[in-house]
């Protein structure tokens, strides 16, 4: 069989599909090394197994169309982190594909969210795949592939493409050490600043924004290397002037925690947990689909209540402010989002991790 590859340029916002086809998303990836990096879910593991699902942004080419019958991954040629040349494994799993109705940017930590009402299942058993040379610097073949038992009809023009692949087995994979596929990794549209500086004597209490905010998005923020087993509350605000009739950034000195400065209004409430013994405590909460939204800053902060090593009588310490402005929804911005889960027995119902903007460069067969 012959097959006609496609060369998409950037910001291309057609795509006409002749028969026999193949499409690279990223487009941008075709030829080039992506910058990053994903091996989930053919790592190697003993015991446990992973659900996946990534999301590609193939509603940025609505006339993309036809029978997607074949997907291939390529090996990562990081000329750090990558291992030396690859062996073959096989790997036992399933793969579906659906038109999803949720986005690259609203991907959902709930799989069953992001399966369409054209769910299938496109292949079930074992691939053998083959062994693949480290070429650095250098976009290596799409040798990693999976022809379908069941094509799946596609029209971009009805949304994004949802792939999902559990494991039925743990995969013995030979090539334990840093094993990865080609990924992508790319913000979805939203941007943040730093407001003020952490406080607190005894720990760094860093934090960072994740993910992108927008409208309908899965938004999601860290605190870490905070103090370890403490109550802390995540304060969300707007970008008024002031709170409780006091101009911002409030030094809360006024409460016997001199030094640290209160960034917003609280306007959005609170949010309690603990950290963990490291000292890490994350928030994931789905941003309401109201497209007004787009564009607009909220602010956020973490506060650690009876900090022993806080260094002030209040025992409080926070972590600097973010101003995060969210994101306008675009089609294929990000490319690739993904969800993932590790299991054993039955594959969960919800992901342990999100990551908007990131997942393996793919390229699609299409009819």
């Amino acid at each position: 069989m012959n097959l006609a590859r496609i060369t998409v340029p950037l910001g291309l916002a057609l795509l006409a599909c002749p028969a026999n086809a193949q499409f690279v998303n990223p487009p941008s990836a075709m030829g080039a090394e992506a910058a990053s990096r994903f091996g989930t879910p053919f790592s190697n593991s003993s015991s446990s197994m992973s659900i996946l699902h990534e999301i590609h942004g193939l509603s940025a080419f609505p006339t993309l169309t036809g029978n997607i019958v074949q997907v291939a991954w390529r090996r990562d040629n990081d000329t750090v982190l990558a291992s030396p040349d690859y062996v073959g494994f096989s790997a036992d799993f399933q793969m579906s594909l659906s038109t999803s109705p949720r986005t690259t940017q609203t991907i959902s930590d709930d799989f069953a969210n992001n399966r369409g009402a054209d769910f299938t299942l496109v292949h079930n058993g074992v691939v053998n795949f083959p062994p693949q040379m480290k070429t650095p610097n250098t976009a290596g073949a799409f040798a990693y592939a999976v022809p379908f038992s069941t094509p799946f009809p596609y029209a971009a023009a009805n949304g994004d493409l949802l792939l999902e692949v559990v494991n039925n087995t743990p995969v013995t994979n030979p090539n334990t050490t840093l094993f990865f596929f080609d990924a992508h990794s790319a913000s979805g549209g939203s941007t943040s600043r730093t407001l003020g500086a952490p406080c607190g004597a005894s720990s760094a209490n860093d934090s960072i924004v994740y993910s992108n905010w927008g409208p309908g998005t899965l938004a999601r923020i860290l605190q870490y290397n905070g103090p370890g087993g403490v109550t802390s509350t995540l304060m969300i605000g707007s970008t008024g002037p002031v709170f409780a009739g006091l101009l911002l950034p409030v030094n809360l000195g006024i409460i016997q925690a001199p030094g640290c400065f209160l960034q917003h209004d609280i306007a959005f409430g609170n949010f309690l947990g603990m950290t963990s013994p490291t000292g890490r405590l994350e928030f994931r909460f789905e941003i309401p689909m109201v497209p007004a939204l787009a564009g607009q800053p909220v602010r956020a902060q973490f506060a650690n209540l009876n900090d022993p090593g806080a260094g002030n009588a209040a025992g409080l310490s926070m972590t600097a402010g973010h101003e995060i402005t969210l994101a306008t929804p675009t089609p294929g911005s990000p490319p690739i989002s993904e969800a993932h889960a590790s299991f054993t027995g039955s594959a969960p119902p919800i992901a342990s991790l999100v990551q908007q903007g990131y997942g393996k460069v793919a390229e699609f067969t299409i009819r």
